[in-house]
């Protein structure tokens, strides 16, 4: 009997198998596809707006990744990804609009909210010969439009970092209001990394961290690792994991980020296994329980499935 066929009649292998009828769907369930039958296989429509995907499976197009997903920059509106779509904030206090994608200042002028100026703008109601609008002026020694909470900021002539107070040892960066911190380098500390750790014991010499991690010494803490985006530990020496993804080595462990997955969350953890040797045989192990929430003896809500390439 061959894929997508079983026996019909006089036991030949001539009727379809209708893929799409089954109580276990084969095209994505969050969010719905259709499902086309054709003969000795199946097709999966297109994943709808909102998602890629080739089908089979469709995942979340995060809209607010691109040009804060249409929502309002001037002011700056939060937006906020949503299945399928993004939700883009209220406009400030002191502007007004329908859906957060674009405000305008309201009539209530420099009254509520400094007019949405910067709380340290001077917020003046001005006028001309078609309407009445609000202009924002930065406070000596800060530049900017004056326009919303990041409106204004201080020049050069007030940045406290010109006169290199964390010397050769630290990176100074700007708090505001001519303040500064220094992120010191390996081996000092201190507001102004003056102080020497070298006498501690402690030392990045050799570099304990792993994958590129950046290795620190504190009187606390002593020697610590603050590790590159994709890995955790101690030493860095784990490689954090999500909610599917691509591996291409021999062997390995999957472990999917805590919390990710609830009973009835619309998730899909797909993951994508290839040993780099064609033709090679895989092996899977599972060392956990599966708790799965069951729906009338089921596993159509939730399920574990393989594949073997596209359909297989």
């Amino acid at each position: 009997m061959f894929q997508g066929w079983t026996h019909g009649d006089r036991g030949s292998c001539n009727k379809d198998i209708d893929e799409c009828a089954s109580k276990h769907p084969v095209c994505s369930l969050a969010p719905p596809v259709q499902c086309i039958n054709t003969p000795g296989s199946f097709q999966c429509g297109a994943c709808p707006q909102g998602y890629t995907g080739n089908g089979l499976y469709c995942v979340d197009i995060d809209e607010c990744l691109v040009n804060n997903g249409g929502c309002s920059m001037t002011p700056y509106v939060e937006c906020t990804n949503t299945l399928g779509y993004r939700r883009c904030g209220s406009c400030p206090p002191g502007w007004v609009g329908d859906d957060g994608t674009s405000c305008r200042q309201g009539v209530t002028g420099c009254a509520v909210n400094n007019g949405g100026c910067h709380p340290l703008a001077t917020c003046a109601q001005v006028s001309d010969t078609v309407r009445s609008r609000i202009q924002c002026t930065c406070p000596p020694g800060m530049g900017g439009t004056g326009v919303g909470l990041m409106g204004c900021d201080y020049g050069r002539s007030s940045d406290p970092c010109i006169a290199s107070p964390c010397g050769v040892s630290g990176t100074c960066v700007r708090m505001g209001d001519g303040q500064y911190v220094c992120v010191c380098r390996p081996g000092t500390t201190g507001k102004n990394c003056e102080q020497s750790l070298s006498t501690s014991g402690a030392s990045c010499e050799p570099n304990p961290c792993q994958n590129g991690g950046l290795c620190h010494v504190t009187p606390s803490l002593g020697v610590s690792c603050v590790c590159r985006d994709g890995y955790t530990g101690p030493s860095c020496s784990e490689q954090t994991q999500s909610c599917g993804g691509n591996i291409v080595q021999s062997n390995g462990t999957i472990r999917n980020s805590p919390n990710i997955y609830s009973a009835r969350s619309a998730v899909s953890c797909v993951w994508t296994l290839d040993s780099g040797d064609e033709g090679s045989i895989l092996k899977l192990n599972f060392s956990a329980n599966f708790h799965l929430y069951s729906k009338l003896g089921d596993c159509i809500d939730n399920h574990v499935e393989v594949r073997r390439g596209g359909n297989t």
